[in-house]
């Protein structure tokens, strides 16, 4: 745990811990005023996990809505290879707030795999960053899966730091009732020679709503950025709503 690892690997966590998080998140920086534990897993240089690794978040609140804030540092080592998976779950029916931070370094060459699945209490709320930073050549997916919680926000922001490296976000959300759910994305491509690509669907049903807001932003020396985005959604109802904003900002001549 994230705990134990800051007074055993206390250089490896604090080399990373908090480096990567975006500033102008207010409940990012939030999650940091309040951390106390979470996961912290390292994968060293060369290293392959066969089996994944899956980080299981159950929270409970019998007597009175509570709140938590679960920290996770993933940092893959050059040459490595592993697939994560990270639940947060609850019971129905009990009220909680969870604002969950997860920052993962994709070192030289290594392939990442990361699976975020939420299926909170449906009277729940689920608040989620990610923020995803890779070298050169690696590898990195993500696959959202959004059930539950009476609201959801899911925010990813994928810094494509090194050249030639590739990544990968996936989503799909699922939405009825009331439910609220949130998908706010940024790839941003700082090195030349980097692909990304996004591909988003949602299903609403009754008076759920739903947002989706992609950006991929192209800096001025990214050049051959081969860059795709989607977002398609399913309104089962008439009074479903979806509001969808792809983004894009290209500086490269």
């Amino acid at each position: 745990n994230l705990a134990a690892a800051l007074k055993t690997e206390t250089a490896l966590v604090e080399k990373h811990l908090g480096q990567h998080r975006d500033d102008d998140q207010a409940f990012a920086a939030l999650n940091t005023a309040f951390i106390r534990d979470g996961a912290f897993i390292y994968l060293p240089q060369n290293a392959v996990l066969d089996q994944p690794v899956h980080l299981l978040f159950l929270s409970t609140a019998a007597a009175e809505a509570t709140v938590s804030h679960p920290r996770n540092l993933i940092v893959a080592g050059a040459n490595s290879r592993a697939t994560i998976v990270e639940s947060y779950a609850g019971i129905d029916g009990q009220v909680y707030l969870t604002n969950a931070l997860t920052e993962v370094i994709v070192d030289a060459g290594a392939t990442l795999e990361h699976c975020n699945i939420q299926r909170q209490s449906q009277t729940a709320f689920h608040l989620a960053n990610m923020q995803i930073r890779s070298a050169r050549s690696s590898q990195f997916t993500s696959t959202s899966v959004s059930l539950g919680g009476r609201l959801a926000r899911h925010d990813i922001h994928a810094l494509l730091a090194g050249e030639s490296c590739e990544t990968t976000l996936n989503g799909l959300y699922l939405a009825s009732g009331e439910q609220h759910v949130d998908n706010h994305t940024l790839l941003e491509h700082a090195q030349p020679h980097c692909p990304s690509h996004e591909f988003y669907k949602g299903i609403l049903d009754g008076k759920a709503s739903g947002s989706f807001r992609g950006k991929i932003y192209v800096h001025r020396q990214a050049q051959q950025t081969n860059a795709y985005q989607s977002n398609q959604n399913l309104l089962l109802s008439d009074k479903a709503q979806i509001n969808s904003k792809p983004q894009l900002e290209i500086y490269a001549d």
